[in-house]
C-alpha cells in the first residue's frame, strides 16, 4: 500500500492502528488511525473515473460528509489524501503538523527571551 509505505519509509510514528472501527454502532472506518492522538487518514480513490465510483456518486459522497462529519464531532482530526498527494510528499508533511508531540509543540511555543526584562539582561 503506498501510504504504508510512505509512513514508514519517513518515519512517522508507527503506533497507527489499519481499518480502525471508530464509531461503536456504524460500521465505519479509518484507513489508518493514530488512536491517542484521534488523528485519522482517509486515503480516497476512485476519483479520477470517467463514471462516478461508489465514493463519489452522489450517494457515495454524502455517505462519506456524514461519516467524517461523525469524525469530527466525536474529535477526530481527520486527513483525507489522493495518490498525487501520497507520491508528492504532502500526506507525511501534513501527518507530521497533525502528530507533533507535547515537547515539540512546546519547543515550538517557547519564549525566545526567557527571563523576565530582556533588555535588562542583555
Amino acid at each position: 500500500m503506498l501510504a504504508a509505505n510512505a509512513i514508514e519509509r519517513e518515519g512517522i510514528p508507527n503506533h497507527y492502528e489499519i481499518e480502525h472501527k471508530f464509531h461503536k454502532t456504524r460500521r465505519w472506518r479509518f484507513d489508518f488511525a493514530w488512536i491517542n492522538e484521534r488523528v485519522a487518514l482517509e486515503v480516497e480513490g476512485g476519483i479520477w473515473k470517467g463514471k462516478a465510483g461508489a465514493h463519489t456518486s452522489g450517494k457515495g459522497y454524502t455517505a462519506n460528509c456524514e461519516k467524517y462529519n461523525t469524525a469530527v464531532c466525536e474529535g477526530w482530526k481527520v486527513l483525507r489524501v489522493t495518490a498525487s498527494q501520497i507520491k508528492d510528499g504532502s500526506m507525511i508533511e501534513w501527518l507530521r503538523s497533525m502528530l507533533k508531540t507535547e515537547t515539540e509543540i512546546k519547543r515550538e511555543d517557547d519564549d525566545p527571551f526567557p527571563v523576565e526584562d530582556p533588555i535588562t539582561y542583555i
